[in-house]
């Protein structure tokens, strides 16, 4: 489940998530176990914990949880825990905070500010997310901008919205994707919800949609999340067609 499409959305975390999230590939190859939110699924503490012991056995790790990033988003001013510790069974206490020192010092490498308040007794970081803006693009002087990437079936309702022929479907992004399918984008301003975009939308080109996926333009399009299931989250009470 990515962020709840009534959860107004803030540019400034979702800029920071997605540094966040590239910040993390590094930190796997610095032999951390990662798991980075919406991007993994990642809902349940108990889970994750799980899945990092399986994955890197004895090996440190680090993640947040999904629900994590939809409290971020309501409330972008307060600052978003990142779990950590040693995958052992028989890790000191020590060897919990040795992990957490490493997080805190490649953190703020990447220029995130980082509290740890309770040092010798939480095995939780929390990370201002909130405390960066957006970047520019040198070139252009114009700032990022955040989008959803639509998808949908060409037909009379939808033919002027189908942009871009659909190359994700051979890719293997999203399940029951279109191969001959198109998608487009449309913005989402600072503090919109997904639902805020969509509504503005024709209830003709509504209807269609099958996918979606956020996106940020920041001279070029990156992926903010996976490919989702458009009636999987919005439910018919919500747009009666």
């Amino acid at each position: 489940m990515p962020v709840l499409p009534l959860t107004p959305l803030s540019l400034t975390a979702s800029v920071n998530l997605f540094w966040l999230q590239r910040a993390f590939i590094i930190l796997s190859e610095r032999d951390f176990t990662v798991s980075c939110g919406s991007l993994s699924g990642s809902e349940d503490f108990t889970d994750v914990t799980r899945l990092v012991f399986a994955e890197g056995p004895r090996k440190p790790f680090a993640f947040w949880l999904e629900k994590s990033e939809e409290l971020l988003h309501l409330n972008p001013d307060k600052p978003m825990p990142i779990y950590f510790g040693l995958a052992k069974k028989d890790a000191s206490h020590q060897e919990h905070l040795d992990v957490g020192e490493k997080l805190v010092t490649f953190l703020r490498e990447k220029d995130f500010y980082c509290e740890w308040k309770d040092r010798e007794n939480t095995y939780t970081i929390l990370v201002n997310m909130n405390s960066h803006k957006p970047e520019t693009n040198d070139s252009e002087y114009e700032p990022d901008i955040m989008e959803v990437r639509l998808f949908v079936p060409e037909n009379e309702d939808t033919k002027d919205f189908s942009w871009n022929e659909n190359i994700f479907a051979e890719s293997g992004d999203g399940d029951g994707l279109d191969p001959n399918g198109y998608y487009f984008y449309q913005q989402i301003n600072d503090g919109e919800s997904l639902m805020d975009v969509l509504k503005k939308l024709d209830q003709k080109v509504l209807k269609h949609i099958t996918h979606y996926q956020m996106t940020l333009d920041n001279g070029m399009t990156e992926d903010l999340s996976p490919v989702y299931e458009f009636n999987r989250i919005l439910s018919d009470s919500q747009f009666p067609f």
